[in-house]
């Protein structure tokens, strides 16, 4: 399993491709040649999702990352489609954390943890930055982030609140760019 909290962006493997090359394009640091070979990278690793034995992904989203446009605008209307189909899968745990939530646990930034099947294994969380992945594998601090987790779950909408959020936010968006 794969849960997160995202701030700033639609997780990378619930992206469009058009999605993350304006993500990429965004640094203004990558070349065309670096940006295609991250967005090729970033497709290749959704066959997680889709693949016979799926990954399970628990997502909680920041509205802020629904509101923050990826170039034009209809990248971001098919990319909020993208992610109304996709939290349909069975695999799938999509929560959108409001702006009404107010303050909460992950003001620090957003986060990843990956949960193994054997006990043996504990969970790894990674962060990243615009230069650095830091991958946190100490128990406490580990447990730190599941608190957070689950403090975040606690805030966020349900996943049945989720779709009716985002089916409305891609109403909003479409009106917004008809007028």
């Amino acid at each position: 399993m794969m849960r997160m909290y995202q701030c700033q962006v639609i997780p990378g493997l619930l992206q469009t491709p058009e999605y993350a090359e304006s993500i990429f394009r965004g640094a203004r640091t990558l070349s065309d040649k670096e940006v295609q070979r991250n967005v090729d990278a970033r497709m290749q690793r959704q066959h997680v999702l889709t693949r016979h034995r799926p990954l399970h992904l628990w997502a909680v989203i920041d509205e802020a990352a629904l509101h923050r446009l990826a170039g034009k605008s209809e990248v971001m209307r098919d990319q909020l489609q993208h992610l109304i189909n996709m939290v349909m899968h069975h695999n799938m745990d999509v929560q959108v954390l409001p702006f009404s939530a107010g303050m909460h646990a992950a003001l620090s930034g957003s986060f990843v943890m990956l949960d193994f099947p054997s006990q043996l294994d504990p969970s790894i969380v990674y962060t990243e930055t615009s230069t650095d992945i830091l991958f946190v594998q100490e128990s406490e601090s580990v447990q730190r982030y599941v608190a957070e987790l689950s403090h975040l779950n606690a805030a966020a909408l349900r996943t049945s609140e989720s779709i009716r959020f985002l089916q409305q936010s891609l109403e909003s968006h479409e009106q917004h760019v008809h007028t």
